[in-house]
């Protein structure tokens, strides 16, 4: 789906909405996760967050063919954006959701009319 053009959000949607696997709590993070997890083409990678991780290759059965696997982190980097946050949040990492649970992260937006408004929302 990724691959096709979807975004996570529209991804997770289609998923909880299918409940697939049994589940509805599908998230964006969710996706992101799947999508860089080496396993689904059939390696694996030893101490990620390591100095020196270790690769092994056509360690099971991949689920994916690498070529497709490949291609997704290219379209991932060019989906990505980098920026430099120029706003200081003070509460940023620091308030949960009552409701949810999850850490709130700040959001800035400008109207048409140059007004700005801040938010502090849960991410998926």
């Amino acid at each position: 789906m990724y691959h096709s053009g979807l975004s996570y959000k529209k991804i997770s949607n289609i998923l909880n909405n299918e409940k697939v696997l049994d589940k509805t709590n599908w998230r964006n993070s969710t996706i992101v996760g799947i999508l860089q997890n080496e396993i689904y083409k059939g390696d694996f990678v030893h101490g990620k967050k390591t100095k020196k991780p270790t690769y092994y290759e056509n360690v099971v059965e991949s689920i994916i063919n690498k070529k497709l696997w490949e291609e997704c982190q290219v379209q991932k980097k060019k989906n990505s954006r980098s920026y430099q946050r120029i706003l200081t949040y003070l509460f940023l990492q620091k308030l949960k959701c009552p409701k949810c649970g999850r850490i709130l992260g700040g959001k800035a937006t400008t109207k048409k009319n140059g007004n700005s408004y801040f938010y502090l929302l849960a991410h998926d």
